[in-house]
């Protein structure tokens, strides 16, 4: 039997859309007013700010993990940042489970983080899977489906076993 867990989660939430189109108003309204002063360096100041603002916001919008538990081990992809790849295998990782952690507290955010606690690949939610390395690395992917991700967790210890 083939035990496979694979799931996509993408960065786009409600809160950074509402931000992103909360800064882009408000840049527009700067932007307008700068125009009808007649302060044109200033409205393309601005205008240019507004270009890079959006275009951040749209850049880690369009991010995505791609997380694959299998018998080899532990792979994932984060676009843009890492489109190949990567796999953790198991002969690498001392013990993986699923844990609630607080994206803020504990890593500083969402996206590529780096803490105290380790390196973290969050992109939604409150739920991950923490691997510990054999080297004492820490790295924590976000998880959707927490049941199917512990439930094959648990068949691949089955299968171990045997």
């Amino acid at each position: 039997m083939k035990i496979n867990f694979v799931e996509t989660s993408y960065m786009a939430s409600g809160l950074l859309i509402g931000i992103g189109a909360l800064a882009t108003l408000l840049l527009l309204g700067i932007v307008w007013y700068m125009r009808t002063k007649k302060q044109k360096t200033g409205s393309y100041i601005t205008a240019g700010v507004l270009v890079l603002v959006v275009g951040m916001f749209a850049f880690v919008a369009s991010s995505s993990l791609t997380l694959q538990i299998d018998g080899r081990g532990v792979e994932y992809k984060f676009s843009p940042f890492i489109n190949t790849p990567q796999l953790i295998a198991w002969k690498d990782i001392k013990s993986a489970e699923v844990v609630t952690y607080n994206p803020m507290h504990d890593y500083g955010g969402w996206g590529l983080r780096h803490s105290s606690k380790g390196k973290a690949y969050n992109t939604q939610g409150d739920k991950g899977l923490q691997l510990l390395l054999q080297n004492g690395k820490k790295i924590l992917f976000t998880v959707i489906d927490v049941e199917k991700a512990k439930q094959t967790l648990e068949e691949l210890k089955e299968e171990k076993a045997r």
